[in-house]
């Protein structure tokens, strides 16, 4: 069972309403009060099916719910939470919230974000702490807290606060506002958190891991460490913008729900670097979008056995000279905007007519790296796929492994190629499938300087 945000409770509601301006709704009822995370994830197998994710803009609301999954935190996200807390204290007319933003699984202790970036009250950016005189005060809890004594006197003293509501390994936000008509003229206003879950810059390659450590629990001994380190080397790599400035290669920042399925987390990390997971020899590994020549490897004709198959280029459904998507801007206020589109025009002349590929690049904060996965996924979709039966000694072309292909016979002299299928057939063999690769099918173009929307 994935963690949750157990019910809310508010405590003095009724009286808030009366107010007429601070006012949480009579509609919640006032109940034992939760914080916590009430399970861990243990080591399930990857589940094929998990629940709807929640999307950028949903997640920057205040939302009340009964129960609702808790957030986990990639690289930098701005988001908002879960209402579990809420009381009045009439004679300063004022009113305390407690807002769940986000929760890890790791043991208690153990911070779940490193910084708070930026508070927004609505459309204002407010400091943590007071603001507005002493009208709004708001002090964000990393998750680190272990016992009441971490839990700040502002909180701790109100009357319906018990020892025992910590929240360990949660963050969360108290909010305090005090009455003011001018301040608050149509009630509560929304606030937003920009967290830092990372501290540092969120390389794919380090999403990735952390998430099959931290949440997938795979032991140590189960992890490629290599693989993962020369997938970092690529991630980190800086490459030039169209705006004069650079990056690293493969970035990666985000939220998600601890309901969804394993796949469906991991699949919106590795998208951010074109990559591929790996499980060979009892490891996972990862194999990022890049060259990862040259090959040290070359299959001939004795290996061989049976009719190798070769596809020049997709099916017209499947050919693409256009991609387009959308993904994540911080310059945009953190909302879901489409990045440049990219197209090839000497494919386009060749196809007569636009044939598109929708991306989604939720945790792909650049618009430049946007556009270099989309180049790269327009450049690739042409090459062609080389199925070929050999016998085991092919068992060592594992995925993402570059290989030469030498059979004169069909025209492959020592074509370079990487492994994208493997499948084992104990009696025959196994049957490999290629893709036509080198060091000029992967390209970083410096892309375009997107437009900020209205």
């Amino acid at each position: 069972m994935p963690p949750v945000v157990a019910a809310v409770a508010v405590v003095g509601a009724g009286a808030a309403a009366a107010a007429g301006v601070i006012t949480v709704g009579t509609a919640l009822a006032v109940g034992a009060v939760a914080i916590a995370a009430t399970s861990l994830l243990n080591k399930p197998p990857m589940p094929t099916v998990g629940a709807a994710s929640t999307s950028p803009a949903e997640r920057k609301q205040v939302i009340r719910s009964a129960a609702s999954p808790m957030v986990g935190i990639v690289g930098t996200s701005q988001i908002s939470g879960v209402l579990t807390f809420a009381e009045e204290v009439k004679d300063k007319d004022e009113l305390n919230m407690v807002v769940a933003l986000a929760g890890h699984t790791k043991p208690a202790g153990q911070k779940v974000v490193q910084s708070v970036n930026k508070v927004m009250m609505d459309d204002e950016e407010i400091p943590l702490g007071l603001s507005h005189g002493d009208k709004v005060y708001v002090r964000v809890y990393d998750g680190s807290q272990n016992s009441i004594n971490d839990i700040g006197s502002e909180l701790r003293n109100l009357p319906s606060w018990r020892n025992d509501m910590v929240g360990k390994g949660v963050c969360f936000a108290h909010i305090r506002c005090r009455y003011d008509q001018e301040l608050f003229p149509s009630g509560l206003p929304n606030f937003v958190f920009e967290l830092d879950g990372t501290g540092s810059v969120s390389l794919s390659s380090d999403a990735v891991l952390n998430y099959l450590r931290n949440n997938f629990n795979a032991a140590d001994d189960e992890i490629d460490f290599a693989s993962f380190n020369v997938a970092r080397s690529i991630c980190a790599e800086t490459i030039s913008n169209g705006n004069g400035g650079t990056e690293p290669r493969y970035m990666c920042d985000g939220s998600f729900n601890y309901s969804e399925s394993h796949k469906q987390i991991i699949d919106k990390m590795r998208v951010t670097c074109a990559g591929q997971l790996t499980y060979i020899n009892g490891k996972f590994g990862l194999r990022v979008g890049a060259y990862n020549g040259p090959a040290d490897f070359v299959l001939t004709e004795k290996d061989i056995i049976g009719d190798v198959s070769v596809k020049p280029q997709p099916d017209r459904r499947s050919l693409i000279n256009t991609c387009k998507g959308k993904h994540v801007w911080p310059d945009a206020k953190f909302q879901e905007v489409d990045f440049p589109k990219i197209q090839s025009e000497p494919m386009l002349a060749e196809d007569g007519e636009e044939l598109e590929k929708d991306l989604n690049l939720e945790f792909c904060h650049s618009p430049y790296q946007c556009q270099r996965l989309a180049a790269n996924d327009i450049t690739r979709a042409r090459l062609p796929v080389i199925t070929v039966p050999c016998n085991m000694r092919a068992f060592e072309c594992f995925l993402g492994r570059n290989i030469k292909l030498h059979i004169p016979t069909i025209g492959y002299e020592y074509k370079e190629c990487v492994v994208e299928g493997w499948a084992l057939n104990p009696e025959n063999g196994v049957t490999l499938t290629l893709r036509e690769d080198g060091p000029t099918v992967w390209t970083d173009i410096v892309g375009r300087v997107p437009i900020l929307p209205p």
